[in-house]
């Protein structure tokens, strides 16, 4: 598994967050399933590793609403965003309405390194982070691009 990682807003500063994002790299390098040919089947694996690890299943974000991020460890959020380019944007504003409901929060953003099929990828992301919500994402924020 090749993964690349962009951090944000001193996410390397956050408590647990570095500790977090190694233990998702490790559960992310240890599945052989490529998340384009076979989604699916990855998105078992992804699951069963953040089981075994102690990450809570789907969290939801608002009692009124099913709004969810894939998982939350030590006050650090996680977000699966390996489908269309604009639930990439959803899942960014959705740990960034959790950021304002926790202090000290943090979050990860995994997407794909490789644009194609309009999918949430990893340069367009992180450029538009950069260029235009730095300005209202304000938590510690890191970004894994991954390729299988």
């Amino acid at each position: 598994m090749e993964i690349i990682i962009k951090d944000f807003n001193d996410f390397e500063y956050h408590r647990y967050g570095v500790e977090v994002s190694l233990e998702l790299q490790k559960i992310l390098n240890d599945i052989k399933i490529s998340t384009r040919k076979n989604p699916k089947q990855f998105e078992k694996a992804f699951r069963y590793g953040l089981d075994i690890n102690g990450f809570p299943n789907e969290i939801k974000i608002h009692i009124n609403h099913n709004n969810t991020i894939t998982s939350i460890k030590n006050n650090v959020g996680v977000s699966k965003s390996l489908g269309n380019i604009a639930n990439g944007f959803y899942d960014l504003t959705k740990l960034n309405y959790y950021s304002t409901l926790k202090s000290n929060f943090a979050g990860i953003l995994i997407c794909h390194i490789k644009p194609g099929e309009n999918k949430t990828n990893f340069k367009r992301i992180t450029e538009e982070i950069e260029d235009m919500y730095s300005n209202f994402i304000k938590f510690p924020l890191q970004v894994i691009g991954i390729n299988q």
